[in-house]
């Protein structure tokens, strides 16, 4: 409210001194009425009321906070954050578990009777007499058990103090094979860790090799963009040599090899080294830095360069959209999904079915039996320097691929990870580990684990 009486002695129009009033406007009362009874008594406990505001025992008390005393917490804040996270349970717990800022708060759900029971020994002992796997759920809750432990055995280097790339475990299972800088390839005795053989297969590092299932013959791929099929044994020979800088076998019958050259996929006849199929389409190229083509488990599809292949009539079906720039994709052992760095992709109806975060730029291996994923982190050569390293670039991570989810995070404390590999049983795993030394050089191991199994320490 504004009011603006003017001065006797002002010229008129004038404006005199200018007052606010903030709040209630205030009762004025004509000269011929009467005040109400009993305002002077209101007014006066007002006034008492104001006074005693600041008077230091009332401010002990705390009952008035002073400009700036705020009574509020980093703990309160905290508590009512995960208050109303745990509110939020379908079926919230009276006693809760540990929480924790980084992940989102969940109440465990309730377990029915049928259910596998989370302890390893009650479920053992319900399998003499109830289920196979004690319960429902109960291989899941088994695999989350034994592949989140592992437990380093033992450590191999390579005697030619050269670095090595890939590894594998040979067919008896009796060695395990590693691919060097300078084209040899290794066995070493797992029992002895001794050396047993070296075979020489080209004078530039072995990035990757494939062993046939039933007879001694190799497919190694070069890192000079080049590939070739050895037999070994007593003598080693080269078959035949091809352009393809990755080449692998068919995966149900080992008498085809698909080979990788950019985006172009090309499929040879093992008896006789002669391509059959060139699969390569310039419009629907998604041009893959690291473009690897495979067979899906039946060998009638073809996945090249994220597009979908029909062998038989040799014309592509679908091509999968692009969310990133390296990683071009790998079949589901179930032969069901595509896997395409941290997207999952439906066969039958070519729909996103899941996004896996933690899958992003990362090189996948299924076990054998096709239930696990391990994934470790593929270092690009533009971020080669540390700053530009991704903290999950020493650590293998394993994953459920029935539904996707995270299992374990095993670091293995070395500057990057170049290859894994896992026997036909399931219980070793092998690692080429690059570590770095006191005198700040470079030093490969191969380190192999018991899967299964704690750490000593643990």
């Amino acid at each position: 409210q504004r009011e603006s009486p003017t001065n006797p002695g002002s010229t008129p129009g004038t404006p005199g001194p200018i007052r606010f009033h903030i709040g209630r406007h205030n009762q004025q009362f004509s000269p011929g009425l009467v005040p109400v009874r009993g305002s002077a008594s209101k007014s006066r406990f007002s006034t008492e009321k104001d006074c005693s505001l600041n008077s230091p025992v009332w401010r002990s008390k705390g009952h008035l906070k002073g400009q700036g005393d705020y009574d509020m917490t980093l703990d309160k804040i905290v508590t009512e954050y995960l208050r109303k996270q745990h509110a939020l349970c379908r079926n919230p717990v009276t006693t809760c578990p540990p929480m924790s800022l980084f992940k989102p708060h969940r109440c465990p759900e309730p377990r029915g009777r049928r259910m596998a029971p989370l302890n390893a020994t009650s479920r053992i002992y319900n399998r003499m007499l109830g289920p196979k796997v004690g319960g429902i759920g109960g291989a899941s809750v088994d695999r989350k058990f034994i592949y989140s432990r592992f437990r380093p055995c033992q450590s191999y280097r390579n005697s030619d103090d050269g670095g090595m790339l890939c590894c594998s475990f040979s067919r008896d299972e009796q060695y395990l094979m590693y691919g060097t800088f300078w084209g040899d390839i290794k066995l070493v005795s797992l029992q002895s860790g001794e050396e047993t053989a070296s075979y020489n297969f080209h004078q530039v590092p072995i990035e990757d090799f494939q062993q046939a299932k039933d007879h001694d013959v190799l497919l190694v791929s070069y890192a000079d963009n080049g590939s070739g099929v050895w037999t070994y044994g007593d003598v080693v020979e080269n078959k035949y040599s091809f352009e393809d800088s990755h080449i692998e076998f068919s995966k149900l019958i080992q008498d085809r090899i698909i080979g990788t050259k950019e985006e172009t996929a090309n499929i040879y006849d093992v008896s006789t080294g002669q391509r059959i199929l060139k699969l390569f389409e310039a419009n629907k190229a998604n041009n893959y830095r690291e473009n690897r083509a495979t067979f899906n488990p039946t060998d009638e599809l073809v996945l090249n360069d994220g597009v979908l292949w029909d062998i038989r009539s040799g014309k592509s079906i679908h091509k999968f959209d692009k969310f990133n720039d390296n990683i071009s994709g790998v079949f589901h052992p179930m032969g069901l999904e595509i896997i395409i760095n941290s997207e999952v992709w439906d066969i039958r109806s070519y729909h996103l079915l899941h996004t896996v975060p933690a899958l992003n730029q990362c090189q996948i291996r299924f076990n054998n039996r096709g239930d696990i994923i391990y994934a470790i982190y593929v270092m690009d050569e533009e971020m080669d320097d540390f700053k530009g390293r991704s903290p999950y670039s020493s650590t293998f991570r394993t994953f459920d691929s029935t539904d996707y989810s995270s299992i374990a995070t095993m670091d293995v404390r070395s500057k990057s990870i170049s290859d894994l590999c896992t026997d036909r049983s399931d219980c070793y795993l092998a690692v080429v580990e690059n570590l770095n030394t006191e005198l700040g050089t470079e030093e490969f191991v191969c380190k192999l684990y018991e899967v299964g199994k704690l750490r000593d320490e643990e």
